[in-house]
């Protein structure tokens, strides 16, 4: 009975963590960007 929407409340649920890791993925490669600009503009 509840067995469908309970799998189908699960799967939206395992795609919302995966762009939730994504998202944060994507975030840190920006910072690690940042940090390396920072580095190199303080050199000169």
């Amino acid at each position: 009975m509840l067995n469908e929407p309970v799998k189908k409340l699960n799967g939206f649920n395992l795609k919302l963590q995966e762009g939730f890791a994504a998202v944060r993925r994507i975030f840190n490669i920006l910072d690690i960007k940042d940090e390396i600009l920072s580095h190199l503009t303080q050199k000169n």
